[in-house]
């Protein structure tokens, strides 16, 4: 379920499902899918909530791109909700991205472009 709060954002964001590979400062990686994307950050629907303002370093695959996109994040929110037909906990999980090339932010903006 994706979080319906208020929309602040700087960078505009669409729903696709991307394949993400998240390590956490613990060193543990967390393979997912987005909800959504932007150029400024990411929401991933997580099985284990990640700290907030921690920080993860990102490996992004964008559709059918065969280069990945590697940064940093910090998740600056987190939801926790309960899906109704597995009864498992699961987490919305906003994460900005801290340390991202310039070039890969326009990567990201080129994509989503395409989408709309």
């Amino acid at each position: 379920m994706a979080w319906m709060g208020l929309n602040k954002r700087e960078f505009p964001r669409v729903d696709i499902s991307c394949d993400i590979l998240i390590d956490d400062e613990n060193e543990k990686q967390i393979i997912a899918k987005t909800e959504n994307l932007g150029s400024g950050g990411v929401c991933v629907l997580l099985g284990r909530p990640l700290d907030k303002l921690s920080n993860v370093e990102l490996k992004l695959s964008l559709g059918h791109d065969n280069l990945p996109l590697t940064c940093q994040g910090r998740v600056v929110w987190l939801v926790q909700s309960r899906d109704l037909s597995t009864h498992k906990t699961t987490y919305d999980t906003g994460i900005e991205f801290t340390n991202i090339k310039e070039e890969d932010r326009a990567r990201i903006s080129q994509f989503i472009k395409k989408l709309k």
